[in-house]
């Protein structure tokens, strides 16, 4: 196999967990995760994704608490990636998972290990989504299993982590995607500038990218709030 082969396997791989993810499938995702671990494609990305895989297992273990997600990848882990015992990112983990389980009474503490984290270990905008759903749980003190389809609705869409047919997958999950409603911030409104001329393709790309960072921004903003002082 060549390098340029090799890379293009492993890119298909990051790309399904990813999907599995986006689309609620946490148990699968972790092993997505898991198997490029051991597939040793990038070896070089294995503590990010151990991270991964473990905040694939923080969400699973939030919306189904019945599962021990976390600890038992923790200890797979721990023999796959020699870094991960001593890395940062298995120290926010740990620490999010004990706040996690003090349910409403562990929120500041679990933003407070995220601010720590984030201070000199920028936290990216996916990262943040899954931390912000389970801060979510938490303050209202109970499980969200209806959000997680990993189990009653596997018909619905096929993510073998395999090699091959990356593309499909990606079309399947996206017709699993809720449909946008158009609303005073809808694409179709962002066609018209404040004056009334309409919006060059270079402006539309700039108010997109800025109403991305936008959300980003606020995002970030609710994953700290109620951190400790």
């Amino acid at each position: 196999m060549t390098l340029t082969t090799h890379l293009a396997a492993a890119q298909s791989l990051i790309r399904r967990a990813q999907l599995l993810c986006d689309v609620g499938k946490y148990q699968e995702a972790q092993q997505a995760y898991l198997s490029l671990i051991s597939s040793q494609k990038l070896p070089s990305h294995a503590d990010n994704f151990a991270f991964r895989c473990q905040l694939a297992a923080l969400v699973d273990t939030a919306l189904n608490p019945h599962r021990a997600s976390v600890e038992s990848n923790d200890e797979k882990l721990k023999q796959m990636c020699p870094n991960w015992t001593r890395s940062p990112e298995r120290r926010l983990i740990e620490a999010c998972y004990i706040a996690y389980k003090l349910g409403p009474d562990g929120v500041a503490d679990f933003a407070h290990a995220c601010s720590l984290y984030d201070q000199t270990n920028q936290l990216d905008e996916w990262s943040v989504g899954v931390l912000l759903k389970v801060k979510s749980i938490m303050r209202s003190g109970e499980s969200d299993e209806s959000g997680d389809d990993s189990d009653a609705k596997d018909s619905d869409i096929d993510l073998d982590v395999t090699d091959d047919e990356g593309d499909d997958d990606e079309k399947k999950a996206e017709k699993k995607k809720p449909r946008k409603t158009q609303d005073s911030n809808s694409d179709s409104d962002s066609d018209v500038a404040p004056s009334g001329e309409p919006l060059t393709s270079e402006a539309k790309k700039k108010a997109r990218e800025e109403a991305e960072k936008a959300k980003a921004t606020k995002s970030r903003s609710e994953l700290f709030a109620e951190t400790l002082v």
